[in-house]
């Protein structure tokens, strides 16, 4: 064993026994599982167990054929894990921290955009105690203006509602055996990993790193499903839709007041109104926001309606195992 933590990296590496274990989503990626397992074979030292998890979040294409057709050898475990349909990322990387059993967890993706080659430096933050090892992109890979866009205004958005700086973190994360039993333990049924691994504050060292460009297949995220997400995420750590909701609706008091006055002056003053176009551009603007205020409040609704159905997150059609 080695005795000083401090000690060279090499070294901490080839006399310490532990076990980490890496998890992955995979939707669709059964041209990138095999490389991706193999790459990640070649860092692991002679003392070091590595548990592999593949979470197959209903793929259409032959990712679980190709999951099932890994091979195990000595010190080395490879799980597979199969949901019945698609249940979204979130869901997967549920399913993947439920298994691990390592000591030490890395979440990452199967596209090859979370380079394999960092894990050697997360695990040695690991082992110099740190909860979580946060993978933060210098800047973000190339996209649309759009979609830059929308990051950059949901980021800007949940800093400013949730109180979390999220701007370029990824699900690329080591986690301490601590910080998954925490995240775990969790109760809700809707979950932003990012965001509640943030939330959990444990002790982190942020790594940056440049994502490579996908070699194979693309990407499953719609325009349609990144606005979903954004705004499920939001709803899950901030009230401040709910309280905007509130000052709009102070405001358009405060409006009506003003208004209800200057109809009340002119009626006194034989001045009044002809009425009808200020009448219907009155009714026309509180009722729109009656509408977006219920609309709001109707989304809250149906996140807690979901959460009280307590229905699981996930559903597991077939589990695999191989071992040396």
């Amino acid at each position: 064993m080695c005795g000083n933590i401090k000690c060279d990296f090499v070294e901490m590496w080839t006399m310490t026994e532990f076990v980490v274990t890496i998890v992955i989503p995979v939707y669709n990626e059964a041209e990138n599982i095999e490389r991706l397992y193999l790459d990640l074979l070649e860092l692991r030292p002679k003392n070091c167990a590595f548990e592999f998890v593949f979470v197959d979040d209903g793929s259409h294409d032959s990712s679980w054929d190709v999951i099932k057709g890994l091979k195990g050898g000595e010190g080395v475990i490879v799980k597979g894990v199969r949901f019945t349909r698609n249940f979204g990322k979130e869901a997967a990387i549920l399913a993947g921290l439920r298994e691990a059993s390592g000591d030490a967890v890395i979440v990452m993706d199967a596209d090859g955009q979370h380079p394999p080659q960092f894990i050697p430096e997360m695990v040695k933050w690991w082992r110099e105690g740190f909860d979580v090892v946060d993978m933060v992109k210098f800047e973000r890979e190339k996209e649309s203006l759009i979609k830059r866009w929308g990051a950059e205004l949901f980021y800007w958005l949940f800093k400013k509602l949730a109180g979390l700086d999220l701007k370029n973190r990824t699900d690329f994360k080591l986690l301490s055996r601590k910080a998954v039993d925490f995240y775990v333990s969790l109760p809700e049924r809707k979950r932003f990993f990012r965001g509640l691994i943030s939330w959990l504050s444990l002790p982190t060292k942020e790594i940056y790193f440049t994502p490579p460009e996908r070699e194979t297949g693309r990407s499953s995220w719609s325009y349609y499903r990144l606005l979903e997400f954004s705004w499920s995420s939001i709803k899950a750590f901030s009230i401040w839709p709910l309280r905007l909701v509130m000052l709009v609706g102070a405001l358009g008091s405060v409006f009506s007041f003003v208004m209800i006055v200057h109809t009340l002056i002119k009626k006194l003053l034989g001045r009044s109104l002809e009425g009808f176009p200020t009448v219907i551009i009155i009714v026309s603007f509180f009722s729109s926001l009656i509408l977006l205020s219920l609309g709001i409040i109707g989304e809250y609704v149906g996140q807690i309606y979901e959460e009280v159905k307590r229905r699981p997150p996930y559903v597991i059609q077939e589990k695999v195992k191989v071992s040396s």
